[in-house]
């Protein structure tokens, strides 16, 4: 017996480590200040500098909602759109590239031991009745396959990970009854693409569904579609398995995690596809760390409640599950304040290239 365990990883886990590595950082110390090509894109910062004033919320999915937008102010007869949008994306790339760089060479061993803990024994972390809901203590019978579906265009988890699976190999293991198990490790899947020696690795930048390009010749456009919608890029343009890995993991998984993530609209397929494997069995569960979530103890126990119901609802509409199936499934939805998990402290300060402007 094996039980399936998925992470999945968003920016909250770069930005836990003081990497800048949200849009509006990017944006302000990146693609506002070059000046190498000024063509076609007034138009574009426009509406990214209107967004920026209007919201005080740095997810990548509002940025990729808003360029699904901004597709009305394109024609599609000409290049103008994939030009601005090919600059944006070598910008991008380098910004990014620099922010994860600023990791030290060697990670801590207190940082390792940390983020091998907060994989593992993450149901420690839980509150009680948490626990009992999860059930997925040191008692279980079962090897545990922990598998990893990486958002982020870093390398910073995949890091971790190497130097947690040298430093303990096997990941984990127990022994009850006389039996022995032991868990595994499966590299990252990088859905989205990834930086790498300062190159951009089948870079996925776009949306989930046509309705999200507000542009209706755009939105109609095979070739377009194409190149901004994450699933068919992935397959028809780069021409790689990773959506369906990634789709066959959450169909097996038995437990997901979810950190760092804001469950963009833009990336609802995979919310679809955690709905649906939580209302196909009855077994199965999701634990959303959620970086808004606070302490659940008396002084905060209605702001608490407030929120969680907020998330809760959040994740009932990106997952597109009915309100009264919704409710049968209620019950087997964590919720969890992810600064409990991932508690690492690093000194990032060696390799700054965009420092923060001085007082």
């Amino acid at each position: 017996m094996e039980l399936n365990v998925v992470w999945i990883i968003g920016n909250g886990f770069d930005l836990n480590l003081g990497l800048r590595t949200d849009y509006r950082s990017f944006l302000e110390k990146a693609y506002f200040l070059d000046r190498s090509s000024e063509r076609h894109r007034e138009q574009l910062t426009d509406a990214i500098n209107k967004n920026l004033q209007e919201n005080e919320d740095n997810h990548w999915s509002d940025l990729e909602i808003l360029l699904g937008e901004a597709t009305t102010g394109y024609q599609l007869e000409d290049e103008t759109f994939y030009e601005t949008f090919e600059e944006m994306q070598r910008l991008f790339v380098n910004y990014v590239n620099s922010e994860q760089l600023r990791l030290p060479n060697e990670i801590p061993n207190d940082a390792i031991t940390e983020f091998w803990d907060s994989i593992c024994n993450f149901p420690a972390r839980l509150a009680y009745v948490d626990q009992e809901t999860l059930m997925l203590k040191n008692s279980i019978k079962a090897s545990i396959s922990y598998n990893f579906i990486n958002l982020n265009y870093t390398r910073t988890f995949d890091r971790f990970l190497k130097s947690a699976s040298k430093e303990y190999s096997p990941f984990n293991s127990r022994s009850i009854g006389g039996y022995s198990y032991s868990d595994t490790v499966e590299e990252p899947v990088h859905v989205h693409g990834s930086i790498e020696n300062g190159k951009g690795l089948e870079i996925i930048f776009g949306v989930a569904s046509s309705s999200q390009i507000k542009n209706k010749l755009f939105a109609e456009d095979t070739s377009f579609k194409e190149m901004w919608i994450k699933e068919e890029k992935n397959y028809t343009i780069y021409g790689n398995s990773k959506t369906e890995i990634m789709r066959q993991l959450l169909a097996n998984a038995d437990v997901f995690c979810i950190y760092g993530s804001s469950l963009g609209d833009t990336d609802n397929y995979i919310w679809e596809a955690i709905g649906k494997r939580l209302v196909t069995t009855d077994n199965t569960n999701l634990v959303l760390f959620e970086h808004a979530l606070p302490n659940r103890n008396g002084q905060h126990a209605r702001r608490y409640q407030k929120q969680r119901d907020s998330i809760l609802n959040h994740f009932k509409s990106v997952s597109n599950i009915a309100n009264d199936v919704f409710d049968t499934i209620r019950s087997r939805i964590i919720l969890s304040p992810s600064k409990d998990i991932f508690k690492m402290e690093l000194d990032l300060s060696a390799n700054e290239k965009y420092p923060l402007p001085t007082k």
